[in-house]
């Protein structure tokens, strides 16, 4: 069963940083500078949690500052999400079932 999740983080180290960007880019679509959301099926989204908590431990990340946070939605929840002012999608190909 596929789930809509949004990604937030933030993260001091730029090397952290830029690394939690690239596994973020790899299964989602940005839609504000340190966010990102994507429709994932449960082993879509086990393969990206692994390389994020990975990364969450590796010597650059900083557990005092530093974070990524995970929500899960369902379709109808997120189909309710309110945006004031510009959405950002950063795909053609982005939509929302």
């Amino acid at each position: 069963m596929k789930l809509w999740y949004t990604v937030a983080y933030d993260v001091s180290s730029d090397k952290a940083r830029r690394k939690i960007e690239k596994i973020c880019s790899t299964y989602m679509q940005r839609v504000q500078y340190s966010v990102f959301e994507a429709y994932l099926s449960e082993a879509n989204f086990k393969s990206f949690y692994q390389k994020i908590k990975m990364e969450c431990s590796g010597e650059k990340w900083d557990s005092q500052t530093d974070s990524v946070l995970i929500y899960k939605h369902c379709a109808s929840c997120y189909a309710e999400r309110i945006c004031i002012g510009k959405k950002n999608t950063f795909s053609k190909n982005y939509f929302i079932l």
